[in-house]
């Protein structure tokens, strides 16, 4: 699975993440098909992106984590606000109105997207400790059309979940 620390700034992460013990999130994805991506400064630094990961037939998986300036955001300020992270998420919106559900995982209240499109995304996104985490997988809308795949990617992110440390 993979793991990651939210933390800010610093050197180019190394591809493997972190250990369990030390990460603030983590979800399962098949490492088996998907390849682990490395994450230089500049998606860390400019877009918050932790963690990346490609898989077969151009699905997409990354974890992002910035400080929560705003928690207490509607899911439509929310989602355009994660938006500028990823712009293909954006041309998503012009095909299809993203649907959203909450749920509480370990005591953290998450807010899931999903936005349909020739290429669709599920986004998990929650707060803890003062940062925004938010999980983003990814596919093209084929993939969300076949029964199997689509349930594979909504396991994928409904595995995301966060860890109460400082």
């Amino acid at each position: 699975g993979g793991y990651g620390q939210g933390l800010v700034g610093g050197a180019d992460k190394a591809l493997g993440g972190v250990s369990a013990d030390q990460a603030r999130y983590g979800y399962e994805i098949n490492v088996a098909s998907w390849k682990e991506l490395p994450v230089d400064k500049l998606d860390k630094g400019v877009s918050g992106i932790d963690s990346r990961w490609a898989g077969p037939g151009g699905r997409k998986a990354f974890c992002l984590s910035r400080p929560a300036v705003d928690a207490d955001q509607s899911p439509e300020q929310l989602i355009q606000s994660l938006s500028r992270v990823e712009p293909a998420l954006t041309d998503a919106f012009k095909t299809g109105k993203p649907t959203y559900s909450k749920s509480v995982v370990n005591g953290v209240e998450f807010v899931d997207f999903e936005v349909t499109g020739a290429y669709s995304y599920l986004i998990r996104a929650g707060v803890q400790s003062d940062r925004l985490f938010a999980f983003f997988v990814s596919a093209p809308q084929s993939a969300l059309a076949d029964e199997a795949d689509a349930q594979v990617l909504r396991h994928t992110l409904g595995s995301f979940e966060l860890y109460n440390r400082a």
